[in-house]
């Protein structure tokens, strides 16, 4: 054995050999098993991502829902408020017709006078002044010259 005297160490090469493949496999393990930590990582954030993506697609769907039926409420009531002018419309235009067929008459045309025009005349009318003693006029205008002619008076009553 003294020719070969390394050949006592191929063992201790063989273990030191064998130490570093199970280190080296060992540290492949542990990018591997990095890899996989990475790859579930991704896969968790893209079911996540796909999680949020169908909640923002239902969410807009139920706008649009929404939005689909104001939209038939607005249009449901747009026809409602066209029908209601029309028939409007329709009517004036019945009065206006009825108006002219009308033979003419002395009598004042109330449909081209405002509402209040009668109420308006009234107010606006110079006070009766009551009968020829010099009493006060009344509150309703001619009933003094009434009340006059009737010789009582209205003030007094």
């Amino acid at each position: 054995m003294t020719l070969f005297p390394w050949l006592r160490l191929i063992p201790w090469i063989l273990c030191l050999l064998l130490a570093v493949g199970v280190y080296a496999a060992w540290q492949r393990g542990d990018a591997y098993s990095a890899q996989a930590d990475s790859a579930e990582a991704r896969v968790t954030a893209a079911n996540h991502n796909t999680a949020v993506a169908n909640d923002t697609i239902r969410a807009m769907k139920q706008q649009q829902q929404l939005d689909d039926a104001q939209l038939a409420d607005r249009a449901a009531r747009d026809t409602r408020i066209n029908t209601a002018l029309s028939s409007a419309q329709k009517r004036i235009a019945a009065l206006q017709i009825a108006a002219l067929q009308r033979p003419a008459t002395d009598e004042p045309d109330c449909i081209n006078q405002p509402i209040g025009a009668d109420l308006n005349e009234l107010l606006h009318q110079p006070a009766d002044p009551g009968p020829a003693t010099g009493t006060p006029a009344t509150v309703h205008g001619a009933g003094g010259s009434a009340a006059a002619a009737a010789g009582g008076d209205v003030g007094r009553q």
